[in-house]
């Protein structure tokens, strides 16, 4: 190479180099902007939920609805969500959305359950795939699509009155971050529920 080929290679080198950390910076700036627009949304549905359930006269089943509609709004990898409340010794589905509207009443069991354990152990639980967790009841799996969720204990005063569950058809989708979030709506439902009447 002459004298003045390797300068030009040299510049061709320096000129790459800054265009790959240009690029470096504007996928990190572009990850951030999606977490914030992530934790914006997340705030909106939270507080569209709160919003509802402080006007909704005590109805039971406007909170209910508002609560899992907000939940459902921030954790975008959920396809169906529900709120079970506890009844004799099962849990039923009373307020239902996305693939699990048709499961609307379903009663799932307080023993033999991840909803019972999440129930009985006043405790969440972040299920990352259905088919291996021996807290699942496997004849419900293939029935209500489930292979992952969160699920949140709902409880007025030390006593669990149900579960928050979001789930999805696909293994591994929700993080801890979805279940601490999943966690702060069954708050609000706790709270709603104070306030319920039938």
């Amino acid at each position: 190479l002459t004298p003045e080929q390797a300068d030009d290679l040299r510049t061709l080198a320096r000129q790459l180099g800054d265009l790959m950390e240009l690029r470096r910076g504007l996928r990190q700036r572009d990850g951030l902007i999606t977490e914030q627009q992530a934790l914006l949304r997340e705030r909106e549905a939270y507080a569209r939920a709160l919003a509802a359930v402080s006007t909704s006269d005590g109805d039971l089943n406007v909170i209910l609805d508002a609560v899992l509609a907000g939940a459902m709004d921030a954790l975008p990898a959920a396809e169906g969500g529900v709120i079970e409340l506890i009844d004799g010794d099962a849990l039923e589905y009373r307020t239902v959305r996305g693939s699990l509207v048709p499961h609307r009443g379903l009663r799932v069991p307080l023993y033999g359950s991840t909803s019972g354990s999440c129930a009985r152990d006043n405790a969440p639980i972040l299920l990352t795939d259905a088919r291996l967790d021996p807290r699942v009841n496997q004849s419900l799996v293939q029935r209500i699509d489930l292979r992952s969720s969160v699920q949140a204990p709902i409880a007025r005063g030390g006593q669990v009155l149900g579960v928050l569950k979001l789930q999805a058809a696909t293994p591994g989708v929700f993080s801890q971050h979805d279940l601490e979030l999943a966690q702060r709506f069954a708050v609000a439902a706790s709270a709603g529920l104070t306030e319920a009447r039938e």
